[in-house]
């Protein structure tokens, strides 16, 4: 059981080091799918700790005392404001930089991976463009 619990926290160590799930299966004479097992409940386990040690009676954002009626779902927020600003923060935490399909400018669009245009006119330009190459063919 001790080898077990070492060769564990070995993995977790060298997973943490940078290394890849063949890599430590190479050093540590294990699969590498066992390494990604390993490496996967651990971090589940520590999410999981996380959400454990969040005081369930504090609003997320601003960290005020909830109130909860018997019976209701439980809140994690203390008002609408507060849930909308927490949120707008968590998308606005990645910032990605890409260039507008229709006048190639390039823009930073906050957490939108995907986000294809600058702004509503090149959006509304574009697909105007791309109907009349529709209807012209």
């Amino acid at each position: 059981m001790a080898k077990y619990l070492q060769q564990r926290d070995l993995i977790i160590v060298l997973r943490e080091e940078g290394l890849s799930y063949k890599e430590i299966a190479e050093r540590t004479g294990t699969s590498s799918e066992y390494a990604r097992t390993v490496c996967s409940k651990a971090s589940r386990m520590t999410q999981k700790n996380k959400k454990d040690n969040q005081s369930d009676d504090m609003c997320r954002y601003c960290g005020k005392r909830l109130v909860y009626t018997p019976g209701a779902k439980r809140k994690e927020f203390c008002d609408d404001k507060c849930r909308s600003m927490y949120y707008s923060q968590q998308k606005m935490r990645k910032p990605y930089i890409r260039r507008c399909e229709y006048c190639g400018l390039e823009f930073v669009a906050y957490g939108y991976p995907t986000k294809r245009f600058c702004c509503r006119e090149c959006r509304t330009l574009a697909e105007r463009k791309r109907r009349n190459e529709k209807l012209a063919v």
